[in-house]
């Protein structure tokens, strides 16, 4: 069985204010995704700080409106 351990992505996350950080935390979880697509896994567990906020009505996206807080 093989899988890929993805932790801490943030998604969400404007570090520093910035909307640039928050489209970065977004492009590199894309990439841990394209890898695993790509190496086949059966599974990708979920680990802890999926999201950089406890809330499920704040955006997650990297277009967000920038107000997400690390937590």
């Amino acid at each position: 069985m093989r899988f890929v351990h993805i932790s801490d992505t943030h998604l969400g996350y404007h570090q520093y204010g910035l909307k640039e950080r928050a489209e970065d935390f977004f492009d590199v979880f894309l990439e841990a995704v394209e890898f695993a697509i790509s190496k086949k896994v059966d599974f990708v567990p979920p680990y802890r700080r999926f999201f950089s906020f406890f809330s499920p009505f704040k955006p997650c996206n990297p277009s967000g409106d920038g107000n997400s807080k690390k937590t």
